[in-house]
């Protein structure tokens, strides 16, 4: 059993601690794939006891540890991505009600309303709350500020900023939805020029499981070698965890330079 302890140590540590509104429990909130990594990790314990092959299993929790990392992040970017694209939607329709002439809770409201219906149900309901608050007399920046979303206290900021200093609302908000707008382009444009390299990093992931593919097409029986145990097993442990080392390295310095 002491063998085992490396096991639930990777898995343990693969887990992303949750942010403290989805250790609550929100309705609507996607499923975190993470989760899925113990759950895994004590369904194995059985093959291993039976099979001895201990580190066949490393490298599966390994290779799955970074495949779930990479579809978590990717999920997360797109949600943020579709986050400031509905900020900057309600944004252009909050400015534009008041600048119609409306007041801040109806126009806050309008806003609301006129969001697409793909809009993130987590930022919705923020400003629902947000827009009831002021329909009750309140500001509704009191509500944003405590938001766990960026774009959404940044606009907190320019809100308060505007009950206290005089300077008209829709002027700021406005500034705040063309520096998501430049946010948004700027993203584009990044992504579209990294899309070489991302599709680089993935190829060369792949190409050790190809070439062991290839002998074992050629008669090598390289699976029977690599998942027999012993050091061959030790030799698949090895590899898997440089080639996700490396997959991980590739896509952290393609990140930064986003």
């Amino acid at each position: 059993m002491m063998a085992l302890v490396p096991l639930f140590a990777a898995a343990a540590l693969a887990v992303p601690p949750a942010h403290p509104a989805r250790r609550v429990g929100v309705a609507g909130e996607p499923f975190n794939l993470a989760v899925l990594l113990p759950v895994v990790s004590a369904a194995a314990v059985p093959f291993v006891l039976a099979t001895d092959r201990l580190f066949v299993v490393l490298a599966a929790c390994a290779a799955g540890a970074t495949a779930v990392h990479t579809v978590v992040r990717s999920r997360r970017a797109k949600t943020a991505t579709a986050r400031l694209e509905s900020t900057a939607t309600y944004l252009g329709h909050l400015v534009a009600a008041l600048r119609a002439g409306s007041t801040v809770a109806d126009a806050c409201a309008r806003a609301v309303d006129k969001l697409p219906d793909d809009a993130p149900a987590d930022l919705v309901r923020e400003l629902e709350r947000t827009a009831a608050h002021a329909r009750r007399g309140g500001n509704g920046a009191a509500v944003l500020a405590d938001s766990p979303f960026d774009e959404l206290r940044s606009v907190a900021s320019l809100w308060l900023l505007s009950s206290r200093l005089g300077i008209p609302m829709a002027d700021l908000l406005d500034s705040a939805r063309s520096r998501i707008d430049n946010d948004l382009r700027h993203r584009q444009a990044t992504t579209a020029a990294l899309a070489g390299p991302r599709a680089t990093a993935v190829i060369l992931s792949v190409l050790p499981l190809a070439g062991i593919l290839m002998g074992q097409a050629m008669g090598a029986r390289l699976l029977a070698l690599l998942t027999g145990g012993g050091l061959g097993s030790l030799l698949l442990f090895g590899g898997t965890l440089l080639v996700c080392a490396g997959f991980y390295t590739s896509q952290l310095i393609i990140g930064r330079a986003a």
